[in-house]
């Protein structure tokens, strides 16, 4: 059917619009499973309608399984060659990526893509449904275009999802699947080949080597390796290594090993080629193998085929992920089998469900994972060579559109070196130049080998030697081991080690090691300070000492505001005297024992009693002896001196 001509404008098209495109020479659109969704046509410049089409116009094209006709907006036309021109347009539903969504959150499929629509900065003339019922939690974090949402990058709701989005003109379809199994089959290998699926089953894994490592054990199979049932049907077997042992908590038995073996082939199909054909019906409609593809014209995007594989007997279960339709004739051009993947990494949903099924690696493994999908799933994009006055190339470029200005995302190769810029080419984040220097924002490698490790402003250094610079280390558990740490610093004025707990800290400084209590309810204002001279423990609120152990030369004193309480005392060197007093004003008096005796002082420093330790005399502040009022009972002796009462147990002073 002809393809018809719109204005830029329009909004309904159930009329003829401008005119049908009746002298098209071809018109044909291409679709990809949560991909591209293009149209491409070649009109001559004296065709009905040619000078009524314009950048932006729309041209409706009528396409397979009854989908109605469908909306294309022109945005390329290619100069004239031949009297001819190329038309080249995107979907109407590419409009979604000029029409900008506020942040929102969502808890499932269905509320993710009506916020879209609620969320939708300008008006949105598009709707969004979905049979999925997938719970998860979608989250935009900042304005971005409604097209990027739906798929293409990291968090979107694809990415969140799943799914298979259907885009019919002013509605979004998100379908659980879109496809169905129609009961077709490829038989490959007989009249039917196709030089990059013979690469693929090239490249096809046909066995494994298990094994179980940890610190105490290793565990594998007697015959080392498995092989899927259909290796001895390739040329030569290609096993490969496979760590299962993050599929147990403890070291397997042999049996448990092969039978998750076993399991891990039949799930991760080894043995069984990986699916890429592409058939072009143009080129076999008038051959004798067109009645080996016939069947394929009857099936639609995301549908699932069977690829049976006679020479290595296995079948495949494939889907159709691409397909060409020429608008023209009414017909498939070419349909493109392969597997069924997004153009993401998986899903975050699906991920959830297949993590208890698949074989966990390294942040390393993950990273080269996620890289594959990455690369091998995009879709679209443009490459450009710039030339030098000669036409010979010196730079390409790889572009998310078809020119630098309006580009976003660019790789940039030449003789200089090669980036990748985000913003346009403005700035290359991501680069390895002529001189040597590699930039990236992050770098996932399983060894990183150097000679020195810098951030550049000094604030974390490792040089060849081992020895690490850092502002600040942390750690959840870290545990320090070796035969000596030497922590020092430069400044001899600052604090150099501090160490900060809830309830303690302690900082050693070029005067002493304080230590301080932080907040226990004993004790909520203690503080200990060390160094050369002297052990203080203050009240940190008043910064009083309340003990203080003194050295001074060869002498040494202990002064308490507090108490002092020890079961044993014992000096190394003789000690001339003890005194037990309060810092304060002498109120109360108090008591000195010294090589001479006991002696008892007033407030005002006078001696009021004595106990000779030479001959045992008691003398107040007049010569006494003991005499009625003072009293010796058993182990215990009461005496009073000038109204001074001591009291003696065993010998010793208690009142």
């Amino acid at each position: 059917m002809k393809p018809i001509l719109y204005a830029a404008n329009a909004t309904t098209f159930t009329s003829n619009g401008l005119g049908a495109l009746a002298d098209a020479i071809s018109c044909s659109v291409t679709e990809e499973r949560n991909g591209e969704y293009t149209m491409q046509m070649v009109y001559p410049v004296d065709g009905l309608h040619y000078s009524d089409i314009t950048l932006s116009s729309l041209i409706k094209c009528e396409l397979d399984a009854g989908r109605g006709g469908q909306m294309f907006r022109v945005y390329k036309i290619t100069r004239p060659l031949n009297g001819q021109v190329t038309i080249e347009a995107n979907h109407l539903s590419y409009q979604l990526s000029h029409i900008p969504c506020a942040p929102f959150t969502a808890g499932s499929a269905n509320a993710a893509l009506a916020g879209l629509a609620s969320n939708a900065a300008e008006a949105c003339p598009f709707s969004f449904t979905t049979d999925k019922d997938t719970v998860a939690t979608y989250t935009q974090t900042a304005p971005a275009s409604i097209r990027s949402r739906l798929g293409g990058v990291q968090g979107s709701i694809l990415d969140c999802y799943g799914g298979e989005y259907e885009f019919d003109n002013y509605v979004v379809h998100l379908w659980d699947s879109r496809g169905q199994d129609r009961g077709v089959t490829l038989r490959y290998g007989k009249n039917l080949t196709d030089l990059t699926q013979e690469a693929n089953i090239a490249d096809t894994i046909t066995g494994v080597y298990p094994f179980y490592q940890d610190d105490n054990n290793y565990v594998q199979l007697p015959e080392k390796t498995i092989s899927a049932e259909s290796a001895a049907n390739y040329p030569f077997p290609r096993t490969i290594a496979l760590d299962c042992t993050d599929q147990f908590d403890d070291a397997p038995t042999v049996a448990q090993l092969r039978a998750y073996a076993q399991s891990y082939i039949s799930k991760a199909g080894i043995g069984v080629p990986k699916v890429n054909v592409k058939v072009a019906f143009v080129n076999l409609r008038d051959t004798e193998e067109y009645k080996d593809v016939a069947a394929l014209e009857t099936v639609e995007l995301c549908d699932t085929v069977t690829v049976i594989y006679e020479k290595l007997g296995v079948n495949a279960t494939a889907k159709i992920i691409k397909t060409t339709w020429d608008v023209l004739a009414e017909r498939y051009e070419s349909v493109e089998i392969g597997e069924a993947k997004s153009s993401l990494a998986e899903t975050i949903a699906t991920a959830k469900e297949e993590a208890r099924d698949a074989v966990t690696g390294s942040a390393l493994t993950q990273a080269i994972a996620r890289a594959t999908d990455l690369i091998t799933g995009v879709t679209g994009g443009y490459i450009r060579f710039n030339r030098n006055a000669d036409g010979q190339p010196y730079e390409m470029l790889i572009m998310d559109h078809e020119t630098i200005e309006t580009s976003t995302n660019i790789w940039r190769y030449n003789s200089a070196g090669w980036g990748f810029s985000h913003d346009g080419g403005a700035n290359y984040t991501t680069a390895a130049t002529i001189d040597g220097g590699i930039i990236a924002d992050s770098i996932v490698a399983g060894t990183l080998t150097g000679l020195e490790i810098d951030n550049g402003s000094g604030t974390f250094h490792v040089d060849s030697a081992g020895n690490v610079t850092a502002n600040s280390l942390n750690s959840s558990n870290a545990t320090i081991t070796g035969g000596k740490i030497n922590i020092q610093t430069s400044s001899d004025t600052a604090d150099y080690i501090t160490l900060n707990s809830s309830r303690a800290s302690a900082s050693m400084q070029t005067s002493g090691l304080y230590v301080t209590n932080k907040s226990t309810a004993a004790n909520p204002n203690r503080r200990s300070v060390v160094n050369g001279a002297a052990i203080v423990i203050k009240n940190t609120s008043t910064d009083t000492p309340m003990i203080t152990l003194n050295a001074t030369g060869s002498t040494g004193n202990i002064y308490a505001t507090g108490n002092i309480s020890a079961d044993k005392v014992t000096a190394s060197t003789q000690v001339s005297s003890i005194a037990f007093r309060a810092e304060s004003a002498l109120t109360t008096g108090y008591s000195a024992l010294s090589t001479g005796g006991l002696y008892l002082f007033n407030s005002s420093g006078s001696i009021t009693a004595m106990i000779n330790q030479s001959d045992g005399t008691i003398t107040g502040s007049s010569y006494k002896t003991l005499s009625s009022g003072n009293s010796y009972t058993g182990r215990t002796a009461t005496i009073t001196i000038s109204g001074t009462t001591l009291r003696f147990v065993n010998g010793l002073l208690v009142s």
